[in-house]
């Protein structure tokens, strides 16, 4: 049969796998970082696009921290989104209970002390990682995860390097 969201619109025309209930475009997007090169090149971009906040984090440190914790708290929401696009409501809301931790952890950075926002983006990269590995199967392109996984740990070591204190 075919796999059709609440909003009635159909996933891909993919269909049921009996063993995991999984749409066959997400278990095709498993098997899909073999066809696509090696994981270091999205990680390497996530390294770089974190390195900037090093200039800001010296020069800008109150403005930084703030800047890192509403940018935490954005980046919650980013898998709750692939959730909803995914169309299962179990996914959706195996996806809010780390988005809502994300964001209490950038809530408490934002009013606390900045060490929080570190956690925060610790937390999001292991999550990160729970999505490569396969252990959550939402549907998300494969190179996201090693991407984002190595933006966020990028980003805690700025905080603790230059903004922790």
């Amino acid at each position: 049969t075919l796999h059709e969201c609440r909003a009635g619109r159909i996933l891909c025309g993919a269909f049921r796998f009996p063993r995991a209930d999984l749409p066959v475009h997400t278990e095709l997007r498993a098997r899909e970082h073999h066809l696509h090169g090696p994981l270091w090149k999205p990680a390497a971009l996530g390294v770089a696009l974190a390195l900037p906040f090093v200039p800001l984090a010296i020069l800008l440190p109150l403005h930084a921290a703030d800047l890192l914790a509403l940018f935490l708290a954005a980046t919650a929401g980013v898998y709750v989104g692939m959730a909803i696009n995914d169309g299962r409501r179990t996914i959706l809301w195996l996806e809010l209970l780390p988005a809502a931790a994300t964001f209490a952890f950038a809530a408490l950075g934002l009013w606390g002390p900045t060490w929080w926002t570190a956690v925060g983006f610790l937390f999001h990269g292991a999550w990160d990682v729970l999505h490569h590995s396969y252990t959550v199967k939402t549907d998300v392109r494969w190179y996201f995860p090693p991407f984002c996984a190595a933006f966020d740990w990028a980003v805690a070591a700025v905080i603790l390097l230059f903004l922790f204190g």
